[in-house]
């Protein structure tokens, strides 16, 4: 079923985006709810074809339109798997926590020089990180060692930390975040594209135990 509107979606308007937003998330909802599987089973990428495939609304963009709605699904995803692990280990578990971090700019990591070879070998070891920012928690760092950070350009920003089980280095993602295999964590700027980063690296998780949820919680950190 196509999706009809009476005027054309303007997408340079806030207001526009919120409702084609709105209605992909309703679309998204139908087929959840239709669905003979459980949500950690079903893949967000896969839900954001599914409702494009019934048709976007009349908009001046189309691929703005098309983003929105994958954006929209995404994030209908991850709030859905949030419930749906909640549910298993109890509403008081944090899957998305706020922290202060380092954001190290690569012109940041130019003027480091050697000293960030010391920052990430003592800290996360020699894994290269995910994702297209360069995120760090303070708490990693002393007095000293933040200071010749700050000194080179980074920056201490507010930023969200979560389970990073799975990498997802190669899934078409929303910018603006940083994961480590390693460590098994990673940190975002905005708590929207924390949870659905955090969705995403779950769900290769849940795959890689058979689509088990009940195996992952009880083996796996994932929240």
């Amino acid at each position: 079923m196509a999706w009809y509107s009476a005027s054309m979606y303007r997408l340079s308007s806030l207001h526009d985006r919120i409702r084609l937003q709105e209605t992909a998330c309703a679309r998204a909802q139908e087929y959840l709810h239709d669905a003979d599987v459980p949500v950690w089973q079903i893949d967000p990428n896969e839900l954001a074809h599914r409702v494009i495939e019934l048709g976007l609304p009349l908009s001046d963009d189309p691929d703005k339109a098309k983003a929105c709605c994958i954006d929209a699904c995404r994030r209908l995803h991850a709030k859905m798997l949030r419930d749906a692990i909640s549910a298993h280990l109890g509403d008081d578990v944090k899957h998305v926590r706020l922290v202060r971090l380092l954001l190290i700019s690569p012109e940041s990591l130019e003027n480091l020089g050697d000293i960030a070879d010391n920052f990430t070998d003592c800290y996360w070891g020699d894994d290269d990180p995910d994702g297209d920012l360069l995120l760090y928690p303070t708490s990693c760092f002393n007095r000293a060692d933040l200071a010749v950070a700050l000194d080179a350009g980074a920056k201490v920003v507010h930023g969200y930390e979560f389970a990073y089980p799975r990498s997802v280095s190669n899934d078409p993602l929303p910018r603006g975040w940083c994961g480590y295999r390693t460590a098994r964590k990673g940190y975002a700027l905005q708590r929207d594209v924390a949870s659905v980063i955090w969705a995403a690296s779950v769900m290769r998780e849940i795959r890689r135990n058979n689509g088990d949820l009940a195996y992952t919680l009880a083996h796996c950190r994932i929240a």
